[in-house]
C-alpha cells in the first residue's frame, strides 16, 4: 500500500509501479467509460428516445458500472490509445531513470499496438465503440475506418519510438500513420487553412482531433505534404481561438454546416495546447506562424488557469462552472498539457515554470491522485458521480493516463531543475 502524504518523487515512482503491477494483474483489453452505449438497444435508444429517456436508462451505468456490463456482456477490449498511455509512460520514464528496462516496456506497448492495427496500406487504427461519433456518420461502411485519434496518438508514440531505437525496424512507422490520416480522412480546404475529419466517413471539423494530427505532421518526417498539412491545421488553430484565448469543440464552419451547440470544456482545450507544445518543439513552422503560435498557447495557458483551475488545485469541466468538477482525464490532460508548455521557454520564462510546476501543477496532481485512486488497490477511478467513485477499472481513461500524466510531471521537473543548475 501506498500512503500520500506529500507527493515527493518516491511516491508518485511508487505509485507508478502500484499501477502497473495491477495493469498486470488486470490485463489490457478493459472495460471503458460508456462503452455500453454500443449495445444494440442503447445505440437504438439513442437514436430514437429523447435525451431525458436516455440519460434515465443511462443510470444503471452511475449506480453499478461493473455490473451493468456483466450484464450486457460488454466485452472488455484493447484500446489504442491505452497502448498510447502506456508506451508513453514508459518511454519518459526510462528517459528520466535512464533505466533501459522502461525502455524495453515502451517498445513491447508499440508491438501490441501494431499488432491491432487495421489491415490496410497504412497503419492507422480503428475506434473500438460503434456509438462514437455516431450523429455525424453516414450510411456507407469506410474500407479503412480509421479514427483519427487513435491514429495520430499511435503516430506520435511511434515516432517516439523511431527516435528511441534508430537501431531498431521503425523506420518510416509514424510517416505511415501521417499517410493514412492524409489519405483515408475527410479534408477541407479553405483560403489558408484546412481541418481533417474524425472519421473516413464523417465531415466534421473537431479541433482537438485536428491538432493532434498536426503535432503529428510536425514531429514525422518531412514532407511536402505533411508540412502543407501541418500548417493548414496550425492556421485553424490560431483561426479557431476565441477572444478569450479558449477554443469550442469544433469549428465555426461545422456548427453552421452540421449544427450542435458550441461548448468548450476542459480536457479538450488542454489536449490543443499539448498539441501545441509540441508543435513548437518541432521546430517546423517558419517565423510569422511560429510567432502567432506561440501567442495563441500563450494566451490558452491564461484562459485555461481562469477558468478551469482553483488555487488549490480543484480542476472544472466547464470554464467557471465550479457545479461541474473535473473527472480524471480533465485533471491528467490539463496537467500533461500544462508540463509540455512550461518546458517551452519561449512562452514561459524558466522562473515561471517552476512556480507554476511547485505552486500549481503540483497541487492539482495531488488532488487527482486523492479523487481519484485507491492506494490499497492501485486502482482509477475515471469520474465520480455522487461523491461516489466511478471505476470500471480503464487504463484510457484511468491507470494509463494517469501513469503518463505522473511520468510527464517528474520529467518536467527534472528538465526544468537541470535548466536552473
Amino acid at each position: 500500500m501506498v500512503n500520500i502524504n506529500d507527493i515527493d518523487d518516491n511516491f508518485l515512482f511508487q505509485l507508478f509501479e502500484l499501477m502497473d503491477e495491477r495493469n498486470a494483474k488486470l490485463g489490457l483489453a478493459r472495460y471503458d467509460v460508456r462503452d455500453y452505449m454500443s449495445h444494440p438497444f442503447y445505440l437504438k435508444l439513442r437514436k430514437t428516445a429523447p435525451k431525458p429517456i436516455e440519460y434515465l436508462f443511462r443510470m444503471p451505468d452511475v449506480v453499478a458500472p461493473l455490473l451493468l456490463r456483466k450484464i450486457l456482456k460488454i466485452e472488455k477490449k484493447l484500446i489504442p490509445t491505452s497502448l498510447y498511455h502506456l508506451g508513453m509512460s514508459f518511454l519518459l520514464m526510462g528517459k528520466l531513470k535512464k533505466n533501459s528496462s522502461f525502455l524495453e516496456e515502451s517498445l513491447n506497448y508499440c508491438k501490441v499496438g501494431l499488432d491491432i492495427a487495421i489491415d490496410a496500406p497504412y497503419l492507422c487504427w480503428k475506434h473500438p465503440y460503434k456509438h462514437h461519433g455516431y450523429q455525424w456518420k453516414d450510411e456507407s461502411e469506410p474500407k479503412f475506418n480509421s479514427c483519427a485519434h487513435h491514429t495520430s496518438r499511435m503516430g506520435i508514440f511511434l515516432d517516439n519510438i523511431e527516435k528511441a531505437f534508430p537501431e531498431k525496424d521503425f523506420i518510416n512507422k509514424s510517416i505511415s500513420t501521417a499517410k493514412a490520416l492524409l489519405n483515408y480522412h475527410n479534408w477541407h480546404y479553405y483560403s489558408n487553412t484546412c481541418t481533417v475529419s474524425y472519421y473516413p466517413n464523417t465531415e466534421d471539423e473537431v479541433i482537438n482531433t485536428g491538432a493532434e494530427v498536426a503535432a503529428l505532421m510536425a514531429k514525422t518526417k518531412k514532407t511536402s505534404d505533411t508540412q502543407r498539412h501541418l500548417e493548414g491545421l496550425v492556421r485553424t488553430l490560431v483561426q479557431e481561438q476565441l477572444a478569450d484565448g479558449g477554443w469550442n469543440y469544433c469549428t465555426e464552419h461545422h456548427y453552421n454546416k452540421l449544427g450542435g451547440k458550441p461548448v468548450v470544456d476542459n480536457a479538450h482545450n488542454a489536449m490543443i495546447m499539448g498539441a501545441l507544445a509540441d508543435i513548437i518543439d518541432s521546430d517546423r513552422l517558419d517565423e510569422q506562424l511560429y510567432n502567432k503560435t506561440i501567442k495563441v498557447l500563450d494566451k490558452s495557458v491564461g484562459f485555461y488557469f481562469n477558468s478551469f483551475v482553483s488555487s488549490h488545485g480543484k480542476v472544472t469541466k466547464y470554464p467557471n462552472r465550479k457545479e461541474k468538477t473535473g473527472a480524471l482525464y480533465d485533471y491528467c490532460e490539463g496537467i500533461i498539457a500544462l508540463c509540455k508548455t512550461i518546458r517551452q521557454t519561449d512562452v514561459i520564462d524558466n522562473k515561471q515554470s517552476h512556480e507554476l510546476l511547485e505552486n500549481i501543477i503540483k497541487k492539482i496532481l495531488k488532488r487527482a491522485i486523492e479523487k481519484f485512486v485507491d492506494l490499497k488497490t492501485g486502482d482509477v477511478a475515471s469520474d465520480r458521480y455522487f461523491k461516489i467513485n466511478y471505476n470500471v477499472q480503464s487504463i484510457r481513461v484511468g491507470s494509463g493516463l494517469l501513469m503518463e500524466t505522473i511520468s510527464q510531471y517528474l520529467l518536467t521537473k527534472q528538465l526544468l531543475e537541470e535548466e536552473k543548475s
